[in-house]
């Protein structure tokens, strides 16, 4: 495959804000220190330890996902909240493990992106003219949705696997979390479009977690990507992390998700951009098909997404199936929904 190169490109800099970023972890964990010593001092000290304790612990998760090149800093006080991006170390295990060895067919690629960044990727050949560019989640790498890949590949498609940017084999060391992604896909997609075995109007993109994100934000505004599969999608804006207008701590909620994308974005340094929820408006009449996993939360805001979306949308929810778990539980039920439905729409 030829290599699509950005006409603008940017020097090497120091990043200073990584630097400042990893003060400020370094920081919150001298605090975690200087806690225990009140702690230990008087348990009346928990009325304003506990609530810092959790700020603390949702600064080093949003520093951990930002730049996941990073030592980790959660190393004994994680916890899973709802309101904050996936964890890598949730995503880093939820798919069967293939030797990409085995793939014969899989040769590398890299792009050059509008940033300056090069991008690593994997692509690997099929016997139709259609291809799906496939995205991973936070933390991981594009080999992370290799078991999709290779069942959509057994049906005759091309395959391009990315690795955004900090990640895998890709330059950068910030992450913005799909907020500035969605410009790596664009990027992307007008690689392949330029490919001669490549049918410019037969392009589909699957995506879990962040990648789905990056995958339903993309197809808003790009209307070269012809259907969109989203697997545990995660939110991208306040507005997205609204949660269960219900629940009798939504206002405590609500001001820790104001604080993580207030946090994220001074940490990224850019504002969050158009939600997920708003964006899905604007893809129809291109299909897309959502996954839904797991109860509670998760299940609800991949009802939101599904409610804001127009025709044609479909939804096949996982109640019994942790975080992007779909394919781990049921695979040939799994494949044959994808199969299916990049068949329909690019063929």
């Amino acid at each position: 495959m030829e290599q699509l190169h950005s006409q603008k490109t940017f020097p090497k800099k120091r990043n200073w804000r990584l630097i400042r970023n990893w003060f400020v972890a370094l920081s919150v964990w001298v605090g975690f220190a200087i806690m225990i010593i009140f702690v230990v001092h008087s348990l009346y000290h928990l009325i304003w330890i506990v609530p810092l304790y959790v700020l603390g612990v949702i600064t080093l998760r949003v520093f951990r996902l930002i730049h996941p090149r990073a030592i980790d800093p959660v190393p004994f006080c994680y916890v899973r909240w709802p309101l904050t991006p996936d964890s890598p170390r949730t995503n880093s295990c939820r798919f069967p493990k293939i030797d990409p060895a085995s793939i014969p067919d899989m040769k590398p690629i890299t792009i050059e992106n509008r940033a300056g960044l090069t991008l690593a990727g994997h692509f690997i050949s099929g016997n139709n003219r259609a291809i799906i560019i496939m995205l991973h989640g936070a933390g991981t790498e594009g080999m992370n949705v290799l078991p999709q890949a290779i069942a959509l590949h057994n049906r005759g498609y091309n395959i391009l696997l990315m690795d955004l940017r900090a990640h895998g084999k890709s330059e950068g060391d910030t992450s913005t979390l799909g907020w500035s992604e969605t410009d790596d896909l664009l990027d992307t997609v007008g690689y392949v479009q330029k490919h001669d075995g490549i049918d410019a109007d037969k392009i589909g993109v699957f995506g879990f977690s962040m990648g789905g994100q990056i995958g339903l934000r993309t197809s808003a505004k790009c209307q070269a990507i012809r259907g969109i599969v989203a697997d545990s999608t995660s939110p991208a804006s306040l507005e997205d992390y609204r949660g269960d207008s219900n629940n009798p701590w939504r206002w405590v909620i609500f001001g820790l998700n104001f604080f993580t994308i207030r946090l994220t974005e001074w940490m990224i340094g850019r504002k969050a951009p158009t939600g997920v929820l708003k964006s899905v408006e604007e893809i129809s009449p291109r299909p897309m098909l959502l996954i839904s996993t797991g109860r509670g939360k998760e299940r609800l805001w991949g009802n939101r997404i599904f409610k804001a979306a127009r025709e044609p949308k479909d939804i096949w929810e996982i109640p019994e199936a942790l975080h992007g778990e779909g394919f781990k539980l049921y695979p040939e039920k799994y494949s044959e929904k994808l199969g299916s439905f990049f068949d329909e729409i690019l063929f």
